[in-house]
C-alpha cells in the first residue's frame, strides 16, 4: 500500500472527526446578522425561491445564476433553511442557497454543502469563483465568507478527490494561468486556495 494512499485515509479521518464532534445548533452558532459587516451594496433581503428549479445536473447554468447585487443574501433564514428539517438535495439547490447552507451550518451539517460546492467548482469555476468574489468581504463567525469558502473547497479535495490527478490542482493551475496577473478579488480568491492548498500539503506530506 502506498505512502499516498494511506495518506490520504488518514486525512478523510480527521475530517470526519472533525465533522461529526460538533453538536452545536448551527442556528445558534451563526452571528446575528445585525453583527455581521456586509460590504457596501450587499444588504440581506428575503429570497425568493418561488422558482425553485428540478436539478439536471452541475451543468445547469441556472444553477449559477447570480441575483442582482441588492439580492444576494448569505443569511440562511433568508432561504427558510431549517437545518432540522430541510431537505439536503444540495445537487438542486441554486449557487446563492447553498453557500448560505454552508455559511450558517455547522460540522455534519455543512459537509454535504461543501461537498456539493467543491464539485460545482470544479465543473464551472469561473460561476463559483464570480460568486464567492460578490459576497466574500461578509463577514462570517469573525472571518471572511471568503475565506471560509476557499477552506471548504480546498477541505473536501483532501477529504474525497485528492487521488483524482485531473482535479482541484489542475483546474486550480488553470485559472492561475488564465487569470495571469490581475489585481482583482479573483485573484485573491485563487490566492488563498492556493495558500490553503500549500499549507495543507506540507501539513500532511504529500508533497
Amino acid at each position: 500500500m502506498s505512502k499516498g494512499f494511506i495518506t490520504a485515509i488518514f486525512i478523510m479521518l480527521i475530517v470526519t472527526v472533525g465533522c461529526t464532534s460538533s453538536e452545536t445548533d448551527p442556528a445558534q452558532t451563526l452571528e446575528p446578522m445585525s453583527e455581521v459587516v456586509h460590504e457596501p451594496g450587499l444588504p440581506l433581503v428575503q429570497a425568493d425561491n418561488s422558482g425553485m428549479h428540478e436539478n439536471t445536473g452541475r451543468d445547469d447554468p441556472t444553477l449559477y445564476e447570480i441575483p442582482g447585487r441588492q439580492d444576494i443574501s448569505i443569511d440562511y433564514r433568508d432561504y427558510d433553511i431549517d437545518y432540522e428539517t430541510t431537505s439536503m438535495n444540495f445537487h438542486e439547490f441554486p449557487l446563492d442557497k447553498l453557500v448560505a447552507y454552508y455559511l450558517g451550518g455547522d460540522g455534519a451539517y455543512s459537509y454535504g454543502a461543501s461537498y456539493e460546492l467543491y464539485y460545482r467548482f470544479i465543473a464551472n469555476p469561473d460561476e463559483v469563483l464570480e460568486f464567492i468574489a460578490l459576497v466574500g468581504g461578509n463577514i462570517v463567525r469573525g472571518e471572511p465568507a471568503k475565506v471560509r469558502l476557499c477552506n471548504a473547497i480546498v477541505s473536501i479535495y483532501f477529504f474525497d478527490d485528492i487521488l483524482n490527478p485531473n482535479s482541484f490542482r489542475t483546474v486550480l493551475d488553470s485559472l492561475e494561468e488564465s487569470y495571469g496577473l490581475q489585481s482583482n478579488e479573483i485573484i485573491e480568491i485563487l490566492r488563498i486556495m492556493g495558500d490553503r492548498l500549500e499549507e495543507n500539503i506540507e501539513e500532511f506530506n504529500l508533497r
